[in-house]
């Protein structure tokens, strides 16, 4: 009977002990994929169980690897809700190299939280044709395309076309997703079979690093 009162006792004991050193921490308005130089906005909400002030940090994490992309101190005051807006762009001075699959982290003191998982894309999706198949030295190909981001946004860029073999390129403006122009064969280009490689770059503006309301 003693052995039976003093495990009834621990139980007791721990389940007054942990809500008192335990908080919430929500991460929501996530979306499903980004693509580099896409805008993000996250929405954070914290709700501690006592007084607390510690740094509010948010990391990023894809595919094993993270980067800390946030950090900033906050005073909170028992059973009040803080609630952190975290914005900016997916550019490489903020995520450097990570893509693939990945979640958002944020941590305030002991308690931290994860987002629901997302993809963020380094690729645009590119289509093209062109008018014919068969031409000769000295002409000039007529080729149209569209490039459009992983999470299918269409946006302005440039599409660099390229024919290795015969140093052949150029570059056309990429318009709403969109490109039309040609490319110019040498006249000294010899018989063959010839590909056409087309890279395309998305538009971007400089930018400063993730900010909070």
């Amino acid at each position: 009977m003693k052995i039976s009162t003093f495990q009834k006792t621990i139980l007791i004991f721990l389940i007054f002990l942990l809500p008192l050193t335990s908080g919430k921490i929500f991460i929501k308005d996530v979306a499903d994929i980004y693509n580099f130089g896409d805008n993000f906005k996250f929405t954070i909400n914290i709700e501690p169980n006592s007084q607390s002030s510690d740094f509010l940090i948010g990391k990023m994490i894809c595919d094993g690897k993270e980067k800390e992309i946030f950090r900033s101190p906050y005073f909170l005051e028992q059973g009040a809700t803080k609630e952190v807006i975290l914005e900016g762009k997916f550019y490489s001075f903020v995520v450097e190299e990570l893509s693939g699959n990945c979640f958002f982290e944020a941590s305030y003191g002991e308690e931290s939280s994860r987002s629901k998982a997302f993809e963020l894309s380094n690729t645009i999706d590119i289509t093209a044709i062109t008018q014919g198949i068969i031409f000769s030295p000295g002409e000039s190909i007529k080729l149209s395309g569209t490039a459009s981001k992983k999470n299918g946004v269409q946006s302005n860029g440039t599409a660099e076309i390229l024919i290795d073999e015969i140093d052949s390129s150029t570059s056309l403006n990429i318009v709403s997703g969109k490109f039309e122009g040609e490319i110019s064969l040498p006249e000294k280009s010899p018989s063959g079979n010839y590909e056409i490689l087309i890279e395309a770059y998305i538009a971007r503006k400089i930018t400063k690093a993730p900010t909070s309301t």
